[in-house]
């Protein structure tokens, strides 16, 4: 059946561009967005470097538009991309794109809409936040930081959510329930990779509590290597293997389902809490702790720990009191 005229008038290409495919937040954003819109008749383009999630953002929209790192290549390619594909819009996912690819929007007077997927600072791309016809945050809290702290681009933002595929992101019968299964999910990178070292600095208190616990890690980043030594030696002590490693992981869902408790923030609690998980907020701003029915609006106010959290300061007695 044909769209109404109405509808079929408002369909616009749009141009997303985004600094790689590795796998994230963004990239489960992406996943999510792109077929919605596609769905609604418009046209997306993506612009970006390699990682584990291009071969699935490719099956979305077809071949993909390598993003130079380099800032005056990166707006050249904009500008083709602009002209030849007839864009309407151009949306960034991280500040520096949105800085690279401004020249280009500006040269074609094409809108720009700058999405920033953490509370971080706009000092270096001013000028980026300032052509923006839209600065699109995903959440309340965030938008609040960002009108707080740039309040020249308060009329600008935006406050938008986590987009999840309750089609793929639901509960499942579980394989074994002899053990009690913690899951950590998150980019082992120098911040959040130091949290998944913390929760493994916690597994000798929780033994005493929880003697058939069973952790495990999920995430690829520049702290896997010493998470996979603290492990080995965790397995060692316990003489039988507690924790697993194991790295990255196109299929987040299947740990979710396996899974009691399920430590992390943002698209990691929310894919969790969909798959009936219990979960323990912890990203970026520290430990948000246990989410529950009663703070449940709190906690995604606070993107689980991403924006806000009740403990800065990270560490294993409060993560472990958290958890039990």
């Amino acid at each position: 059946m044909e769209r109404p005229e109405a509808e079929q008038a408002r369909a616009m290409r749009i141009l997303f561009v985004t600094r790689n495919a590795r796998l994230g937040g963004g990239i489960t954003y992406l996943q999510t967005l792109l077929p919605a819109l596609q769905e609604r008749g418009h046209h997306c383009e993506l612009m970006t470097r390699g990682g584990l999630g291009l071969a699935g953002l490719q099956r979305i929209v077809g071949k993909t538009w390598w993003l130079s790192p380099i800032a005056g290549q990166a707006a050249a390619q904009t500008r083709k991309i602009i002209r030849h594909k007839s864009i309407d819009l151009v949306n960034t996912l991280t500040r520096r794109c949105a800085q690279h690819a401004m020249p280009a929007c500006r040269q074609t007077q094409t809108p720009l809409v700058m999405s920033v997927l953490n509370c971080t600072s706009l000092d270096r791309y001013l000028s980026a936040a300032e052509y923006a016809q839209a600065i699109v945050v995903l959440s309340e809290q965030g938008r609040d930081y960002f009108a707080g702290n740039y309040p020249q681009f308060a009329d600008k933002l935006r406050a938008s959510r986590l987009l999840l595929d309750r089609s793929v992101f639901r509960p499942c019968a579980r394989e074994d329930r002899t053990a009690v299964k913690i899951t950590y999910m998150g980019r082992l990178s120098r911040t959040k990779g130091e949290h998944a070292l913390v929760l493994l600095e916690t597994v000798g208190q929780l033994l005493g509590a929880i003697p058939n616990l069973e952790v495990t890690v999920v995430g690829a980043g520049s702290r896997l290597r010493r998470a996979r030594r603290r492990a080995a030696q965790i397995n060692k002590e316990a003489q039988r293997p507690v924790v697993q490693v194991v790295g990255a992981t196109l299929h987040p869902e299947q740990f979710y389902q396996q899974a009691d408790i399920v430590v992390g923030a943002a698209y990691t609690a929310l894919g969790a809490l969909a798959c009936h998980c219990t979960v323990v907020g912890l990203g970026f701003a520290g430990l948000f702790g246990a989410v529950t029915p009663d703070n449940i609006d709190e906690a995604i106010a606070a993107s689980f720990g991403d924006t806000s959290a009740h403990w800065s300061r990270v560490d294993s007695s409060s993560l472990a009191d958290q958890i039990l």
